[in-house]
């Protein structure tokens, strides 16, 4: 039943691709300004929306060499860094590199995971963090399994997600539907009406005609250190969908910010909260430029 549904809904979305407005898809996208860029042989496209105010095969410690290259070229002496998931492993890294140029490190989620609990330290936890302590057990036994193959086999799938866009969109559709928030049981009713339908018809095309399924794939093959650069300030927003739990992530950065977010967006909230997400990131930034207090 649940193999039927599936080719349901993907048979739905591929269906939505002859009717879907590519040009303003494409126009949303080109209302940015970007670069193309080549480093370390690799192709390196990024969108280049400076501040308003002047003054404003890879692991993920050789994607964070790139883009601290790419903040080279574009001019900048100091900077900020915004991530999640693999995002959050880059900016750690980002952190770990230079971290003298670093204004702070801003991550969706946690990179910290707790490890033999005892009694004593569940029962303190509050509901919340009881929840998501109760769903990273469940994600290990029964939603972990792309990690193993990602970390292990990722060529059969990389070649497939790289060959047809019909992989690439049945391999994010699991993912998008599975991770977003409400979970989908609550969703089918008005999944039809809700913007994440043309997400997830547009998103995956633009990942394919990029050709960078075999690319994201490959990219979980290589670990990362989680442990940041202590004096970097981190500031975490952790969602619905999120298991961050904040006593053991204080143990690993220095949490300069936290914001719980228990009712609202999922693993993908840049996608499904955009303007809370960036409320968040802008609040945090604002503080770590502002210039020091004098000292008496």
């Amino acid at each position: 039943m649940e193999a039927r549904g599936a080719c349901a809904c993907l048979k739905d979305l591929v269906s939505r691709w002859g009717v879907h407005d590519w040009r303003a898809s494409e126009a949303r996208i080109n209302r940015h300004p970007q670069i193309l860029t080549r480093i370390a042989g690799q192709h390196i496209h990024s969108l280049h929306v400076r501040s308003p105010r002047s003054d404003d095969g890879w692991s993920p410690h050789r994607v964070a060499a790139a883009y601290v290259d790419l903040m080279d070229r574009l001019g900048y002496e100091t900077f900020a860094v915004q991530g999640g998931d693999y995002g959050a492993l880059v900016a750690v890294e980002i952190a770990r590199a230079v971290p003298n140029r670093l204004l702070g490190m801003h991550i969706r989620g946690s990179l910290a995971f707790p490890e033999g609990l005892d009694a004593g330290q569940v029962a303190a936890f509050s509901l919340l963090e009881r929840d998501r302590l109760r769903r990273i057990q469940a994600f290990a036994v029964s939603e972990s399994g792309y990690i193993s193959i990602q970390s292990t086999r990722p060529w059969g799938i990389g070649a497939m997600a790289a060959d047809s866009p019909l992989a690439t969109l049945a391999w994010m559709y699991d993912k998008l539907q599975g991770w977003t928030h409400p979970p989908r049981e609550r969703r089918r009713r008005r999944a039809r009406a809700s913007f994440r339908v043309r997400q997830r018809v547009s998103v995956p095309v633009h990942q394919w005609c990029w050709l960078r399924g075999r690319c994201r794939v490959r990219t979980v093959v290589r670990g990362s250190r989680t442990t940041c650069a202590p004096a970097t300030p981190v500031g975490v927003i952790s969602f619905a969908h999120d298991v961050a739990i904040r006593a053991f992530h204080d143990r690993q950065f220095n949490t300069a910010r936290w914001t719980d977010v228990p009712d609202r967006g999922g693993h993908f909230a840049a996608l499904e909260e955009p303007s809370r997400v960036v409320a968040d990131i802008r609040d945090f930034f604002r503080v770590c430029r502002a210039p020091a207090a004098p000292t008496r």
